[in-house]
């Protein structure tokens, strides 16, 4: 299966032009099996003749689950988890750290041809406190469950590895990630895809273009081996 990552920065690319087709043309570049996507943004004003996780439906799996962490008449934003095989048990792990940007976590179970996988999906918090509350929070959401996992997003974490890497270093031995941030000259592996033992993981270089983001995404084909 081929699972993806990608913050599309509400599709407003690095030539400030909002552009929901673009994105979702460099998805299907991709061709994700299962795609966590972050600041999903979804504002009546901008007219979309489709809503934006239809569009990335297309590419990705009509299967989907989606949280806004602002929500409100004029705006909705958030992160959505996207899929070609059905999702269940899917919830809501609340990550708000004090005044802080709302967080939120998808835990979602993907009924996958080779048997159910559990995904995690997330965007953790900008600075290095919130982060250990919410990482801490994550894991322990996961609770005594050591079936095959993934957990994916834009975890923030500067340094590789950083707090956050070292912190699921336990429970997810295997990480894909590159450098993501900025997009045009990337520094940071902000993205990454955690796995479980259950799996192995061969990345993925898919030439999306840099302009569609301020983050590139993380792309992998992942395998069972148990």
């Amino acid at each position: 299966m081929r699972v993806m990552t990608w913050n599309i920065h509400s599709c407003i690319g690095c030539d400030f032009r909002r552009d929901t087709r673009r994105v979702a043309n460099a998805v299907g570049l991709a061709r994700p099996d299962i795609f966590a996507v972050q600041e999903v943004d979804i504002r009546p004003r901008w007219g979309d003749p489709v809503h934006l996780l239809d569009l990335l439906g297309e590419q990705a799996g009509v299967h989907r689950f989606e949280t806004y962490t602002m929500s409100g008449p004029s705006r909705e934003y958030g992160i959505a988890l996207l899929s070609r095989w059905p999702l269940t048990l899917n919830r809501i792990v609340d990550l708000a750290y004090r005044s802080r940007e709302p967080r939120r976590a998808i835990d979602a179970t993907v009924a996958t041809p080779d048997g159910p996988v559990r995904i995690l999906a997330t965007h953790l918090g900008l600075t290095r406190g919130e982060r250990a509350d919410q990482i801490a929070r994550l894991i322990d959401a996961l609770g005594p469950d050591d079936g095959p996992t993934i957990a994916l997003g834009d975890f923030n974490d500067w340094l590789n590895p950083g707090p956050v890497g070292r912190a699921m270093a336990d429970r997810f031995p295997s990480v894909v990630t590159g450098r993501t941030f900025p997009s045009r000259f990337p520094l940071f592996a902000l993205d990454r895809i955690f796995l479980t033992r259950h799996f192995r993981a061969t990345p993925l270089a898919v030439d999306i273009p840099w302009k569609a983001s301020d983050h590139r995404a993380v792309v992998a084909d992942v395998t069972r081996t148990d």
